[in-house]
Order: structure tokens, then sequence, then C-alpha cells
């Protein structure tokens, strides 16, 4: 990107600040020529004209007619910027960019067409008589960070998604700030993988041979090791980071206890609860025992930190003060014996792995004193490279499939020391500094869970009511609502125009004439003449609010039909209190966009098609190797997505735009599916929820699953 007729070098903007622009275009499809400016409060996309849009090439109208295009653009990110354009003004112009110590302007005529690739005469520098600065050199860490060197940076570590050791190192730099809290006065135990992860690894405690003189080391007793002690080191600043990069040490553990002052061993100040799922048990299973585990110890005033372990599991941990280095072990094997006896069908709290199938293990054993966990943020060493990540109770209680990996650190805020004991001897103490980190390279936006999702699952919908058998065509009307809903359907979906005197209609088309007795547009007709018609001759044509009034418990999707409906639709879930069953969707980003900054976050909308695509690149980009995969790509709105599973000959929906989804918190609903083979391939995939007008068929598809709820 760069500022049109100017024949200057650009700066480099570091990747990170890509991260930080907003939204996307939406559902607009543009080609803009515009600059990434860099500066001491980020990067700012400074654009000066637009070559491409609304599907036409705008090359060839006058400046002026483009600049008109370019000023109807939603260019609302919060770092998206409008180069100014002052007509008839250039000395005043020349003047303040001087006082402003900018070393130049753009003159353009007016009536002059956009010609890429060539310098035109019609487009004119004027310098201000300022020197412009000289780009500052980006930092590389090709050779190391600080006093700590790096040996083959371009060393593939991971081959299955072309992770160097350059991207190891450039990570836990990243995460330095929030990781390193967690790493504070505890001795690490190193897992080194020096030729890759598909290749042998070992542990390290020992670093006495090769530890270097700045890096902080700890001699701490091994019992039961080669020998009775060894010299751990102890990582507290970014420069120890990067020595156990450089050493290939992919995850970094630590014990639930600190080193004092001359490097002792210190109390315990953590329980762990490492939640494994048994053959059979997912993480989704462990999310739902690590809220069962957490409402036992919210009833004694402690609160855990729920995180997951980089791999299959979960990890609970508890902030205590103990007085002896057993009472933790002794606290979490009766917690875990006592979730286990409460659910024996979902819990085991027993190490044998015959007893674990279906089950999830609440591994209390790992509280002994000589044990250690994988350090938060830190990386883990599977084939593709995720990481072990601190977690909100508000993603716990969403999660559905949990892919975890890594981006840029966010801090979080530390809660106060608990002012009484909560059971004898373990009280609450300050949580572990530090905040969640998701998404390699990309900042997923993860979005908070809308009750809209406390629905069943697989959400199972309706599309359009139950407009089969004897409500044949009946699509969109009362009756076929009620009929889905006495069903079983707690999911329905439905569509909405506004009539000429602005009330919400649900009606598909713009036009009454395909399935009514009425003639006409809906837009042009009032709401009182609309009522009137009926559908397939029998049934009337419903308003929103008769259908949310009538149904006070059912989970509806507006899809939204024209521009015109964002008010009154909005109206009416103001005027009957649903805001948190009803989702606004459309194909429009613009129109999303609205809704959203007129109600706020008490609304749940799903994406729009720009939005979607922006979903689908990130898919594409997750596949790239290397750095390549790690391109920012704007964060989309919306609490959910709801796709086509093919558009023509394009698969829209796969696994690793799943992925991307689940990543941000994102549930994906796929349209409109009408055959079991279809619906069944969907569901292995692991979307979220169908949207069918065949709803009979699938509620035989998800009953013969054993995943059927009725409402």
């Amino acid at each position: 990107m760069g500022a049109p007729g100017s024949p200057t070098r650009r700066d480099e903007v570091a990747a990170p600040s890509l991260r930080e622009l907003g939204p996307s275009l939406g559902a607009t499809q543009v080609l803009l020529d515009a600059e990434l400016v860099g500066g001491a409060e980020g990067a700012y996309l400074w654009i000066g004209d637009v070559l491409h849009a609304d599907g036409r090439d705008v090359c060839p109208l006058p400046f002026r007619e483009r600049r008109a295009v370019l000023e109807r653009l939603p260019l609302d990110g919060p770092r998206w910027r409008l180069a100014p354009v002052f007509p008839g003004a250039g000395g005043e112009v020349v003047d303040a960019a001087r006082q402003q110590e900018l070393p130049h302007v753009v003159a353009k005529d007016p009536d002059s067409p956009y010609e890429p690739g060539r310098t035109s005469s019609r487009w004119v520098e004027v310098a201000t008589g300022v020197a412009a600065p000289r780009p500052s050199p980006r930092r590389s860490v090709s050779a190391g960070f600080g006093r700590a060197g790096l040996s083959n940076p371009g060393k593939v570590l991971y081959p299955l998604t072309g992770t160097t050791k350059s991207d190891v190192l450039e990570y836990y730099l990243a995460v330095a700030e929030v990781m390193l809290p967690h790493l504070r006065d505890r001795p690490v135990t190193l897992v080194r993988w020096p030729d890759g992860v598909e290749r042998g690894s070992f542990f390290e405690k020992d670093v006495s041979r090769h530890a270097p003189g700045w890096l902080r080391t700890a001699r701490v007793g091994t019992p039961g090791g080669r020998s009775e002690s060894a010299d751990f080191p102890v990582i507290s600043d970014a420069e120890g980071l990067a020595w156990a990069a450089n050493l290939a040490a992919l995850e970094l553990h630590v014990p639930q206890w600190r080193l004092g002052p001359d490097d002792s061993r210190q109390l315990p100040d953590l329980v762990v609860f490492d939640l494994d799922p048994g053959e059979g048990a997912t993480v989704v299973d462990c999310a739902r025992v690590a809220e069962r585990l957490a409402d036992k110890l919210a009833a004694d005033d402690l609160v855990a930190y729920p995180r997951t372990s980089g791999g299959k599991g979960m990890q609970l941990y508890l902030p205590v003060v103990v007085s002896r280095a057993d009472e933790t072990s002794e606290f979490a094997k009766a917690l875990a014996e006592d979730l286990a006896r409460d659910t024996p069908g979902k819990v085991t709290a027993v190490m044998a792995k015959a007893r674990r199938r279906g089950k999830v293990f609440v591994d209390w054993s790992q509280n002994n004193p000589h044990k250690t966990t994988i350090g938060s943020y830190s990386l883990r060493g599977r084939a593709r490279p995720t990481v072990a990540t601190p977690l909100t109770w508000d993603e716990v209680r969403a999660c559905r499939r949990l892919t975890i990996s890594c981006s840029p650190p966010r801090r979080a805020r530390p809660h106060r020391r608990a002012r009484r004991p909560a059971r004898p001897a373990v009280h609450r103490t300050a949580t572990p500094p530090g905040s969640r980190v998701i998404g390699f390279g990309w900042e997923a936006s993860v979005v908070p869970r809308h009750p809209y999702l406390d629905g069943p699952y697989p959400r199972a919908y309706a599309h359009r009511g139950w407009h089969i058998d004897d409500l044949d065509g009946c699509e969109n009307t009362l009756a076929a609502f009620h009929r889905a809903v006495s069903e079983g359907f707690g999911y329905l979906e439905l569509d909405v125009h506004a009539s000429a005197d602005g009330v919400a209609v649900v009606h598909h088309d713009a036009t009454l004439d395909r399935t009514t007795d009425g003639h006409g547009r809906i837009e042009a007709l009032p709401a009182a003449t609309l009522t009137e018609v009926r559908v397939r001759g029998r049934e009337p044509l419903p308003l929103l609010e008769q259908v949310l009034t009538e149904l006070p418990e059912t989970r509806i999707t507006v899809e939204l039909k024209s521009g015109a409906a964002v008010g009154p639709v909005l109206a009416v879930l103001e005027r009957t209190d649903s805001w948190h069953r009803v989702c606004v969707g459309g194909y429009y980003d613009g129109w999303l966009r609205r809704a959203r900054q007129a109600a706020g976050p008490r609304l749940c909308t799903s994406m729009g098609q720009g939005a979607a695509f922006g979903l689908r690149a990130r898919a594409w980009l997750d596949r790239l190797p290397g750095p390549v995969r790690s391109l920012p790509v704007p964060p989309s709105p919306g609490q959910l997505a709801q796709l086509p599973s093919r558009f023509g000959p394009l698969v829209v929906v796969d696994e690793a735009l799943l992925r991307a989804a689940h990543a941000s918190g994102r549930e994906v609903h796929v349209w409109t599916v009408n055959t079991a083979v279809e619906m069944a391939a969907l569901l292995d995939l692991g979307v979220d929820g169908l949207l069918s007008d065949r709803p009979d068929v699938l509620r035989q598809v998800l009953q013969a699953r054993g995943v059927w709820q009725d409402v």
C-alpha cells in the first residue's frame, strides 16, 4: 500500500499494529489506495483513493467522482482514516503541512483518472521544504535478543505449520509481559525438541554445564533423580525466554511453589486440578466438569482460574496459603473424590486408564511438590504450536469446541485477597498475574457469550417454521412457527421487511406475489394492508411483534431483508424485551453495523457477507506455512456465523473455518440443510447448528445421534 504519486520508499510498519485497525469493510468489496503509517500511538491506515467498488472498475472516473464513491464507503474502523481533501486551497495546505513538519503534499487534478503503475503529470508531489524522516530499522530476532543468541533461526521446529526457531522466539517475546509473572521465582524444567516436534524430545533440569553466567539458576533438591540436586534455570526476563527458545525448549514446566530469597523451596501457593478427558470424552466435557468444580469452590468463597493445557484437556488453578506442603494434595484429592461421587458417570478421580472411558479424570496428584505442570503461555510440543492458555469463565461456559494457540497479550485485572479463610488451612490469595492469549499471530477478537446461545445444543432451527405436511408452503407464518415449537424446536429462523409505515413484517420475498394472494412490494404497502394478505390463501402475514409475543420462550434468528427493517426490528425487541433470545442476521454488513451501533452489546448478531469472508480468509491463511499464516485479518463482528456449506463450487464450511470460528468463541450454524446425509456430515465436521426446511428430518438425525433436546 502506498500513497499515489509518491516515489519515496515507505517505512515498514510492524505487523502487530495491523491487528488494531479494527473491523473490515463488511460486505463492500473494494480495492483501495492507502498507506499504513506507524506512530507512537500505533498504526493508522490513511486512505487516499479507490480503484474498484461495488463490482466495477472506478479508475476511469475523474478523481472528484472517485472521492464521492470513497466517502460513501463505511470506513469506520477505529484506526481507519480518510485522507483529507482541500479543493482550491493549495497554498494554505502547503503552509499547514510545513508547520506540522510534513515533507510533502499531493496535488491532484480533480478530473484525473487513476492510472495504476504510471506516474501521472496530473498528480504532483509538492515539497514543503521539510526534510523527510529517515526510516528506522525494524528489530530482527534472527540474531537473538539481548544477551541471548539464536543459532539456526530458520530451523523448522513444527514441520506441519513451517514454524521456525525464530518464530518461536518472536512468540515468546510477544507474550513475555504476561508469561513472565507465571514463571517468576519458579524453577523451570525445560522440554527440548532440538530437531523439531517430529523427532525426539528430552527433559532438562540441570543446566549447570551450559547456562550463561547472566541467567539466574537455583540449586533445588531432586529426590529420586540422577543426583540429589540440580541447578534449575529461573526465568525472570525476556532474555531468559530467548535463551530457552534458542535451546528449542518449546515447553516450560514449573511447580506449584516458588523459591524464597535464598533459593529455598517455599510452601505451595497454588492448587491445580488437571482435567484429562478419557476415551470418548472431550474438552467440552472438561469444561462442564470445570464448572462443577468452580461451583463447589465458590460455595466456600474460593475462586479458581481456568486454563487450557494446550492439549486435549483443561486445568484449574486455585491460589492458596497453606501451613503444610502436603495440604494442597489432600485438599485436591478430597474435592476430586467428592465430585466423582456426585457424578460417577462423568468424573473419575482414579488414575487407571480403564476407569476413564467416557469420563473426565480429575488428576489431583499434580499437587505433589516434586511434580510440575506446563507454564501458562508455554508452547506445546505437538504437531501444531498450541499454547497453554488462560481463559475466562465466560469462555469456559461457552465452550463447545476449543482450538487454542497464541496472539498479542492483554492484561487481566488482579483479584484481591480474600478476607477470611474458606476452609481450614486453605485461603484464597491474589490470582497469578497474567492474562489470556489466543490465535497464533492473529488477534482472534473473542466475543462475549450471549444468552441467545443458552438454548439446546446442537442448535436445531426450523427454517421459516414447520412448513411441511398440512402446512406445506405456509413458510414464515404463525401457524408454521407454533407447529415447530410444538414439535420440540427451541430455535426458529424468520425473515423481516419493513412496511411503508415502518412496521416489521415477517416475509421472505420483497414482493407478495410468489407466496401470497397479494401483490406489490412490501415496502410500498402499509401494515394494515399487509395483515389482510394470506399466505397460500389461508395464513395471515404475521408481524414480528406478534411472533415474539405469542412465542415468549423461543429463540429466533431474525434475518433482515432490507436496511429499512433495522429500526423497526430493534423497536420490537425493545417493546417485547426480547434482546436475550433474538439474533439479528443479514446479508449486508452495513445493516448489521447500524443495528449494533444502535443497540449496543445487548444485541446478538450474526456475521454479514463481508465479515464471513474475513473469517474464511483467516481459515485460508491458517493453512499456509511459516510467517505467512501470521498475516493479520481484521476481527469480524458478530457473535456467530450463519453460513451456507457451499457457495457455488466454493466450499465455505470446512475444518479450517470451524477452527478459526471456534478459536474466536463463535459458533457456526449452516443453512439450509435438508438431507440426512448432509446433516450428518456437517455434524461430524463439528458445526454447532443447522437450519433446515425439513425439521422432521433434522429431528430424526439428532435423535439417532442421541443429542436431540425437546423444548
